[in-house]
Parts: structure tokens; C-alpha cells; sequence
């Protein structure tokens, strides 16, 4: 692995470290994630070992272990006795953010996520949300802003009941950065998202609760509705997921697990 990577790891990591309310574990995987992401760490380059990305990111043994146990869970790594662990791929980063999949219209192939701009909030605003969620005086918002490669921009905008994930507001934008949210979910709140239901409408930049580039304000919008729910049927969150319709294809993948 080059030194450029390393120091991407060990920088990203320690940032991550700064926030009080993200777990050590998971400043290692984010940090694991963005060398991946940014194509510092290419699919066949080897990982540092346990042992150096203990002094890289000033972690645990521990810590660093169960990092890698999530990232071999994501498949974003592998891990094999003797010849220590490499990046497997650096396709399932794009494809786990959501339930479906933008591809490019010249190339066919899936559109990375190059770098996102989160926000949470909480608000009073009533919805259709509320229906699906329930009743409250006010819902934990999460809206995020995703930059894509062919220069394409995403967007989505997240609610939660604030029962489903008490603390969120304590958390830093930061820490949702390269997260694949139902992962996060599970991990923070133990709350497991096994089933979702998808509309697709086409709408008009007017309707998107976002400001878009000046050149994606005359052309139509996928607008993806996911209500998604846990084992058990009970809601988890609703969400609606934007991206102009002229510059990319929309493809379903199953249903998650």
C-alpha cells in the first residue's frame, strides 16, 4: 500500500477519534473506507497489518480487529491466513448506501460516490413521514448532498422517529460521512432494517427540497420514496432519494437482508 494511503488512514481515523459520540471501531472502518473510496487503496493492494494500523489510527488490538470483521462483513476487504488482508472491491461502498443502484447513461456502469455533505436535524414538520413513522411532535431529519463521478450530484432527505434513534443529534455530520446508514443504525441502535417498499415518480426540480446546479434545473428527477421496516414490521425510517433523470439510469437491486 502506498504511504499516501497510510497517512489517508491514519489522518482519517484520528479525526474520526475527535468526535466523542463515534466508536472507535467505526473510526477505523470510516477511515478504511475513505482510502478505498478516494482510490488510495486499489482492489488487490494489502491492508497495513493489525499491528500497524494499531500505531496508524492509536487504537486497540481489539479495535482494530472488529474493524476489519466489519469491513470483511461489507465486502469491501478479505482476509485470507498467510498472506495477510487486501481490498477486495470498491463497488459495494455505492451499491449498500442504497436499496438501488445509478448508472451511468454512456458507460453503463454504477456511478461512484466521490464525497457527501450530511446534515442532521431535528423537526416539527408533518408529512406523509408521519403516517408511516407515527405520530410525534417533531422527527430526526437526515439530509445528505452526494457528489458522484461523471460530476453528478444525489440527493436524500431522512426521517426517523426520534424513538428509533435516541442520541443521533449528539452525533457529528461528520461521522455519517462514508456510512451506510442501515449498517450505522444497527451498529449505534441495534436497529435492523429487513424490508423495504419503493415508489418512483419524475418530478420537476421545483419539487426537490434541495438547491441544484443551475444546469439540472430544466430536466426531470427520479424521486425514490423507500419506506423501510424491521424484522418485526415496525418502521425505521422514510426516506426520498433524488438524482436528475437526463444523466444516469435508475436500477433495483433485491430486496435488503
Amino acid at each position: 500500500m502506498e504511504q499516501d494511503a497510510r497517512k489517508l488512514i491514519s489522518d482519517s481515523a484520528r479525526k474520526y477519534l475527535e468526535d466523542p459520540s463515534c466508536k472507535k471501531r467505526s473510526a477505523v472502518r470510516l477511515a478504511v473506507i475513505e482510502a478505498i473510496r478516494s482510490g488510495a487503496a486499489r482492489p488487490g493492494d494489502p491492508l497495513p497489518t493489525e499491528r500497524e494500523l494499531v500505531d496508524l489510527c492509536g487504537v486497540s488490538l481489539g479495535t482494530v480487529q472488529a474493524a476489519l470483521q466489519q469491513l470483511t462483513q461489507m465486502d469491501l476487504i478479505e482476509r485470507k491466513r498467510g498472506s495477510g488482508t487486501s481490498v477486495k472491491n470498491n463497488r459495494s461502498i455505492g451499491d449498500q448506501v442504497w436499496h438501488f443502484r445509478f448508472q451511468s447513461v454512456s458507460t453503463q456502469e454504477s456511478l461512484k460516490v466521490l464525497a457527501a455533505n450530511v446534515q442532521i436535524s431535528e423537526t416539527p414538520d408533518q408529512g406523509e413521514w408521519s403516517g408511516f413513522l407515527g405520530r410525534s411532535a417533531t422527527y430526526l431529519r437526515i439530509d445528505r448532498e452526494l457528489q458522484m463521478s461523471e460530476g453528478l450530484s444525489s440527493y436524500a432527505r431522512m426521517y426517523l422517529h426520534p424513538k428509533t434513534a435516541p442520541g443521533l443529534l449528539e452525533r457529528t455530520s461528520g461521522s455519517l460521512t462514508v456510512v451506510n446508514i442501515r449498517a450505522f443504525l444497527k451498529e449505534e441502535f441495534g436497529v435492523e432494517t429487513t424490508h423495504v417498499k419503493q415508489d418512483v415518480l419524475v418530478v420537476t426540480a421545483a419539487d426537490i427540497p434541495f438547491d441544484v446546479a443551475p444546469e439540472f434545473k430544466s430536466v426531470g428527477w427520479y424521486e425514490i420514496t423507500a419506506r423501510t421496516q424491521n424484522p418485526d414490521g415496525k418502521p425505521v425510517y422514510f426516506q426520498k432519494v433524488y438524482a436528475p433523470v437526463t444523466a444516469c439510469k435508475l436500477t433495483f437491486g433485491k430486496l435488503i437482508r
